[in-house]
């Protein structure tokens, strides 16, 4: 009988030593996997802010090409006008400003952008929020504008399409049972 329990207290033992070197293993691997769920959660952020960073730079080099396209505008305007009159010199001033901003555009990254506008709405949260409304009023009459644009186009197609009346016996029996 004591052997039997000194076998018993062996395969105890064992058993205690087999489950606390699977609790370890089980340890290592989460902690294994939570520094490899970390690595790729960090590559996958770099990843998605260096994609955004081009994008980013991609619109702004579009709007800076857009604000060109502005002050060349601007310079065609004031070129039209009386040479010397004051809305030739004004026409002339406003091209060469824009023409100014849509070099700085390029100059600078999105980031660098970004700061700047920062600065601007610390330094000046009035004017910021009347530029921010300004654009916000623009942006609104553009889109009306584009929208009006796009409804033209639809209604001028389906003038276009030949109009396709039902036959007859596809038309529904006018209800002449209504209750009272």
């Amino acid at each position: 009988m004591a052997q039997a329990t000194n076998t018993s207290k062996d395969e105890t033992g064992k058993f205690k030593k087999t489950a606390e070197e699977a609790a370890e293993e089980v340890r290592t691997g989460a902690h294994d996997l939570a520094d490899y769920a970390r690595d790729k959660a960090g590559e996958f952020a770099q990843d998605a802010r260096a994609r955004a960073e081009a994008y980013g730079e991609e619109q702004k080099n579009y709007a800076a090409d857009e604000t060109s396209k502005v002050a060349e505008a601007l310079r065609k305007a004031a070129s039209d006008l009386s040479d010397g009159s004051p809305q030739e010199r004004i026409f002339g001033q406003l091209a060469s400003g824009v023409a100014d901003f849509a070099d700085s555009m390029r100059e600078k990254s999105v980031v660098e952008m970004g700061h700047d506008l920062n600065e601007v709405a610390r330094r000046n949260p009035a004017a910021f929020l009347g530029g921010a409304a300004l654009l916000g009023f623009a942006a609104g009459r553009f889109l009306k504008a584009s929208s009006r644009h796009d409804d033209d186009l639809i209604a001028d197609y389906e003038d276009d399409r030949p109009v396709e009346t039902p036959p007859a016996d596809a038309r529904p029996a006018p209800v002449t049972d209504l209750p009272s």
